[in-house]
């Protein structure tokens, strides 16, 4: 299970698709709050979430 504060992407469907990034602010028994980075937020079962991946260097 994710943690509250995680930087989590959620997996496309479509090659060559970017996809989206953000960060968990609040997780539940069977969900995560996510606020994306495009300012939007969404509350979704963790199917399909995975960490982001930290940039080279970092």
């Amino acid at each position: 299970m994710l943690k509250k504060g995680t930087r989590v992407t959620r997996m496309t469907q479509r090659v060559g698709e970017h996809p989206p990034e953000g960060k968990i602010i609040d997780v539940t028994r069977d969900s995560y709050e996510i606020r994306w980075d495009d300012g939007h937020t969404s509350i979704i079962t963790p199917e399909g979430i995975v960490p982001a991946k930290k940039p080279k260097g970092s």
